[in-house]
């Protein structure tokens, strides 16, 4: 059996960090997301509403649609088991894309992986279903909180349902220099 994997959520008003059993060696935190139940269980949950104390939850049923963001701990041990089943099993082939995305209260910066039909943004990516799952996937991604301080993580999913607005960094920038 695998270890629990901690899980960092953030909701429109709440931060929770417990653990995953759902989480196995061949199933990502990632298609546990995006699969159709619609809440995602966490044991040993802290839950922290802004002010005051942190609540603790020995578990907790969260309803997917209200998780904004959603971000992994791996251990050593985890990030090693992703990379050699990701070595046997392959990955699927995505187009990296630099993006900004708002996520009220939330802002994430990252690198967006778009399935390469998508070919280039042209400024026209947004919350398509056609184009994301349920929990799109950003890399080397930054969540900027309301009060200004960032987290920093290797990844980040982010709720396709909840995103207000999308840019991409690249393209404003180079239109910037046409003009």
């Amino acid at each position: 059996m695998s270890q629990p994997l901690l899980v960092e959520l953030f909701l429109e008003n709440a931060r929770i960090r417990g653990l995953s059993n759902q989480v196995e060696e061949r199933r990502r935190l990632v298609d546990v997301l995006n699969a159709a139940d619609a809440a995602f269980h966490l044991n040993q949950g802290k839950v922290s509403m802004g002010a005051g104390e942190p609540r603790d939850l020995a578990n907790l049923n969260v309803e997917k649609r209200a998780i904004v963001v959603a971000i992994p701990h791996e251990t050593e041990e985890q990030l090693r088991q992703r990379a050699v089943s990701r070595m046997t099993m392959g990955a699927s082939p995505t187009k990296p894309a630099e993006i900004t995305v708002l996520v009220p209260p939330f802002v994430v910066e990252g690198t967006a992986h778009l399935p390469p039909s998508v070919g280039t943004l042209r400024g026209n990516l947004h919350a398509d279903t056609g184009v994301f799952n349920r929990f799109l996937t950003m890399t080397d991604a930054k969540l900027i909180l309301p009060n200004g301080s960032a987290i920093e993580a290797s990844v980040m999913f982010i709720n396709r349902d909840l995103i207000a607005a999308i840019s991409s960094p690249a393209e404003s920038n180079a239109l910037a220099r046409i003009g």
